[in-house]
Protein backbone atom coordinates (compact mmCIF):
# COMPACT_ATOMS: atom_id res chain seq x y z
CA UNK A 1 0.00 0.00 0.00
CA UNK A 2 1.27 3.18 -1.37
CA UNK A 3 0.02 6.92 -0.32
CA UNK A 4 -0.36 7.19 -4.12
CA UNK A 5 -2.96 5.18 -3.90
CA UNK A 6 -5.05 7.92 -2.79
CA UNK A 7 -4.53 9.23 -6.25
CA UNK A 8 -6.35 6.97 -8.54
CA UNK A 9 -9.47 7.56 -10.22
CA UNK A 10 -10.75 4.77 -12.04
CA UNK A 11 -7.42 3.05 -11.89
CA UNK A 12 -5.60 5.83 -13.56
CA UNK A 13 -3.08 8.12 -11.27
CA UNK A 14 -4.37 11.84 -10.64
CA UNK A 15 -2.33 14.59 -9.72
CA UNK A 16 -5.55 15.73 -7.26
CA UNK A 17 -8.35 13.23 -5.31
CA UNK A 18 -11.80 13.60 -3.57
CA UNK A 19 -12.83 10.61 -1.59
CA UNK A 20 -15.87 10.31 -0.28
CA UNK A 21 -17.78 7.64 2.27
CA UNK A 22 -21.02 7.12 2.63
CA UNK A 23 -22.07 4.58 5.41
CA UNK A 24 -26.13 3.26 5.77
CA UNK A 25 -26.89 2.16 9.59
CA UNK A 26 -30.65 1.43 10.85
CA UNK A 27 -30.87 1.55 14.69
CA UNK A 28 -30.66 -2.26 16.18
CA UNK A 29 -34.41 -2.14 17.51
CA UNK A 30 -35.61 -1.44 13.14
CA UNK A 31 -34.09 -4.65 12.16
CA UNK A 32 -36.39 -7.91 12.43
CA UNK A 33 -34.74 -10.62 11.36
CA UNK A 34 -31.49 -12.59 11.96
CA UNK A 35 -30.76 -12.03 8.37
CA UNK A 36 -31.24 -8.63 8.31
CA UNK A 37 -28.72 -8.30 11.58
CA UNK A 38 -25.80 -10.47 9.54
CA UNK A 39 -26.47 -8.20 6.94
CA UNK A 40 -25.84 -4.62 8.68
CA UNK A 41 -22.95 -6.63 10.55
CA UNK A 42 -21.42 -7.01 7.28
CA UNK A 43 -21.49 -3.85 6.20
CA UNK A 44 -20.30 -2.24 9.44
CA UNK A 45 -17.19 -4.54 9.19
CA UNK A 46 -16.67 -3.65 5.63
CA UNK A 47 -17.23 0.24 6.23
CA UNK A 48 -14.61 -0.65 9.29
CA UNK A 49 -12.45 -1.86 7.36
CA UNK A 50 -12.12 0.47 4.47
CA UNK A 51 -11.90 3.54 7.17
CA UNK A 52 -9.04 1.48 8.63
CA UNK A 53 -7.56 1.73 4.87
CA UNK A 54 -7.77 5.09 4.57
CA UNK A 55 -6.23 5.96 7.78
CA UNK A 56 -3.52 4.06 6.70
CA UNK A 57 -2.89 5.61 3.40
CA UNK A 58 -3.02 8.87 5.13
CA UNK A 59 -0.64 8.02 7.69
CA UNK A 60 1.63 7.81 4.56
CA UNK A 61 0.39 10.72 2.97
CA UNK A 62 1.33 12.78 6.10
CA UNK A 63 4.78 11.28 5.57
CA UNK A 64 5.21 12.27 2.34
CA UNK A 65 3.73 15.29 3.21
CA UNK A 66 6.60 15.97 6.04
CA UNK A 67 9.20 14.49 3.32
CA UNK A 68 8.14 17.27 0.72
CA UNK A 69 8.28 20.44 3.39
CA UNK A 70 12.09 19.48 4.39
CA UNK A 71 12.62 19.19 0.37
CA UNK A 72 11.31 22.88 -0.21
CA UNK A 73 12.23 24.15 2.83
CA UNK A 74 16.02 23.32 1.84
CA UNK A 75 16.24 23.64 -1.73
CA UNK A 76 18.23 26.79 -3.48
CA UNK A 77 15.69 29.21 -5.38
CA UNK A 78 16.05 32.05 -7.45
CA UNK A 79 13.86 35.12 -6.65
CA UNK A 80 12.60 37.70 -9.46
CA UNK A 81 11.40 40.85 -9.22
CA UNK A 82 8.85 42.08 -11.66
CA UNK A 83 6.48 45.75 -12.04
CA UNK A 84 3.97 44.65 -14.15
CA UNK A 85 1.28 47.36 -16.17
CA UNK A 86 -2.16 45.50 -16.61
CA UNK A 87 -4.45 47.05 -18.90
CA UNK A 88 -7.89 45.70 -17.95
CA UNK A 89 -10.66 45.29 -20.69
CA UNK A 90 -12.78 48.03 -19.10
CA UNK A 91 -9.70 50.68 -19.58
CA UNK A 92 -8.71 50.35 -16.09
CA UNK A 93 -4.82 50.15 -15.68
CA UNK A 94 -3.16 48.39 -12.69
CA UNK A 95 0.11 47.77 -11.80
CA UNK A 96 1.13 44.96 -10.01
CA UNK A 97 4.71 44.05 -8.55
CA UNK A 98 5.45 40.82 -7.33
CA UNK A 99 8.42 38.40 -6.37
CA UNK A 100 8.51 34.77 -8.31
CA UNK A 101 10.24 32.37 -6.63
CA UNK A 102 11.66 29.51 -8.79
CA UNK A 103 12.43 26.55 -6.92
CA UNK A 104 15.60 24.49 -7.94
CA UNK A 105 12.65 21.87 -9.45
CA UNK A 106 11.34 23.98 -11.15
CA UNK A 107 8.38 24.92 -8.74
CA UNK A 108 6.69 28.36 -8.77
CA UNK A 109 5.49 30.61 -5.91
CA UNK A 110 4.75 34.33 -5.45
CA UNK A 111 6.02 35.28 -1.74
CA UNK A 112 4.93 38.93 -2.62
CA UNK A 113 2.12 41.06 -3.96
CA UNK A 114 1.13 44.26 -4.31
CA UNK A 115 -1.47 45.80 -6.89
CA UNK A 116 -1.52 49.49 -7.40
CA UNK A 117 -4.46 51.44 -9.38
CA UNK A 118 -3.18 53.16 -13.03
CA UNK A 119 -3.62 56.85 -10.63
CA UNK A 120 -1.02 55.65 -8.56
CA UNK A 121 1.85 54.56 -10.75
CA UNK A 122 4.50 56.97 -9.01
CA UNK A 123 3.94 54.95 -5.53
CA UNK A 124 4.30 51.69 -7.71
CA UNK A 125 7.70 52.38 -9.28
CA UNK A 126 9.04 54.31 -5.66
CA UNK A 127 7.87 50.58 -4.05
CA UNK A 128 9.64 48.65 -7.04
CA UNK A 129 13.01 50.51 -6.23
CA UNK A 130 12.54 50.11 -2.81
CA UNK A 131 11.92 46.57 -2.63
CA UNK A 132 15.26 45.87 -5.25
CA UNK A 133 17.44 48.07 -3.13
CA UNK A 134 16.04 45.71 -0.14
CA UNK A 135 16.60 42.56 -1.96
CA UNK A 136 20.39 43.15 -3.53
CA UNK A 137 21.68 41.44 -6.49
CA UNK A 138 17.37 39.94 -7.10
CA UNK A 139 16.64 40.14 -10.96
CA UNK A 140 13.92 42.95 -11.56
CA UNK A 141 11.57 43.27 -14.57
CA UNK A 142 9.57 46.21 -15.63
CA UNK A 143 7.19 45.31 -18.14
CA UNK A 144 5.41 48.66 -18.54
CA UNK A 145 4.80 49.43 -22.00
CA UNK A 146 1.81 49.88 -23.54
CA UNK A 147 0.57 46.57 -25.42
CA UNK A 148 0.02 47.04 -29.09
CA UNK A 149 -3.37 46.65 -29.50
CA UNK A 150 -4.13 49.34 -26.62
CA UNK A 151 -5.10 52.49 -27.93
Amino acid sequence: MEYTDLFRCFGSPSTTAEHRIYIYVETPENLKSAKEISYRDHSAAQNIAEMEKYIELLKLYRIELARRYSQLETMSYKDTLYLERIPHWIGNIEYVIRIERVMEDGTKTEPFRETFPGKERHKAFARFDELRKQHPGIEAVKDIERRPWEH
